[in-house]
């Protein structure tokens, strides 16, 4: 297992240092301009068309479980979110393909890059989106980011968390400081500690913190280290660009994709009374796999014996923070005994768990 780790590890550095499969000419200041400005219309012209094919849901109301900014938050149970129209798949086809042209013209333009890897990802055609990382030629640490962000949605969390490494390497300091900042995911005294901290010190503190948070400790790989990062990645490709929701912007939309995931299924509301010429429907975004408040507590965080696992509290709507486990439908605390058997110097610890429900 330690070797197959550290293979990872070397795969995804090598990821990093690769050269160009051959030598791209590089393009004019002009024609980069140009190249960027079309794939940024074309990327506009995809989301205006995709909104207006978007399936009808009802909104949340006046319900709110959680809010950021101008953002809502809710939790409306499993299997909510509308099957997305074929229509819209063949749209995004066409744009990818538009795109993938775009890239070949300027492989080292890295918005083009970034938003070609974010919609292959949400056309879960993850292959086509490390093969996409594999091609860009702008900053290795952004190359290296794709590709984690596109192993984050492969399934495999040994390789994405060895990608994760690799691309956070290629960083400078101030750089990985800010990727990896949990600080909205906090509250209570162990917010105030890891603001008062410098970016070293916030090292340690991270590191209890994602320990704390895993879900499952038989895996390689810290899987909310990996999503923590994939959140980060598409909060910066969707505040740069347009998404169903409008071109948004600022802290709130960072914070919102870091505390509870970018969604990866839209719908929008019907219009309602009384609209005025120029309002229309809101977009409405649904959450994946069923997320878990995993976060730990102020107790936790001192005293990991403390951890509960009461399946109330992981369903937590109103939690600060939550994050999906793969497969799982339900999440909970096992009934265990344990009994201890005095051998000399030594004690001899046995023990049992019902996993049965």
């Amino acid at each position: 297992m330690t070797l197959a780790i550290g293979a990872l590890v070397i795969a995804a550095r090598l990821l990093v240092a690769q050269a160009p499969d051959s030598v791209v000419r590089p393009l004019s200041p002009a024609d980069s301009i140009a190249t960027q400005k079309a794939a940024r219309r074309a990327q506009k012209e995809f989301e205006q068309r995709r909104f207006m094919l978007l399936p009808t849901v009802p909104g949340g109301g006046d319900r709110c479980d959680v809010r950021v900014g101008r953002w809502c938050y809710w939790q409306d149970g499993e299997d909510s979110a509308p099957p997305e129209p074929k229509s819209i798949d063949a749209l995004r086809a066409k744009f990818l393909a538009r795109l993938g042209d775009l890239a070949a013209r300027n492989p080292a333009d890295g918005w083009i890059a970034g938003q070609r890897v974010r919609y292959l990802v949400e056309a879960k055609r993850t292959d086509d989106a490390l093969a996409a990382a594999k091609e860009c030629r702008a900053a290795a640490s952004w190359c290296a980011s794709l590709a984690a962000l596109a192993l984050s949605r492969g399934g495999d969390v040994g390789a994405a968390d060895s990608a994760v490494t690799a691309a956070l390497e290629a960083m400078s300091p101030e750089q990985r400081c800010s990727t990896l900042d949990i600080e909205p995911l906090l509250d209570g005294v162990f917010r105030e500690r890891y603001h008062a901290a410098s970016c070293a010190g916030r090292d340690s503190l991270r590191a209890r913190w994602l320990w704390l948070a895993r879900a499952s400790y038989a895996t390689p790989g810290n899987e909310i280290r990996v999503e923590l990062f994939a959140r980060d990645m598409l909060a910066r490709l969707t505040s740069e660009s347009s998404s169903p929701y409008d071109p948004v912007t600022g802290k709130d939309l960072r914070e919102v994709v870091l505390r509870y995931g970018w969604a990866t299924a839209w719908g929008k509301t019907l219009p309602g009374p009384g609209l005025t010429l120029g309002d229309r429907p809101r977009a409405v975004g649904f959450d994946g796999d069923r997320t878990f408040a995993l976060a730990p507590t102020d107790g936790e965080l001192e005293d990991p014996t403390t951890i509960g696992d009461a399946a109330r509290v992981r369903d937590d709507p109103t939690a600060r923070a939550r994050f999906p486990v793969r497969g799982a439908k339900t999440l909970g605390g096992l009934t265990e005994r344990v009994a201890l058997f005095r051998r000399g110097d030594s004690t001899l610890a046995i023990a049992a768990f019902d996993a049965s429900s």
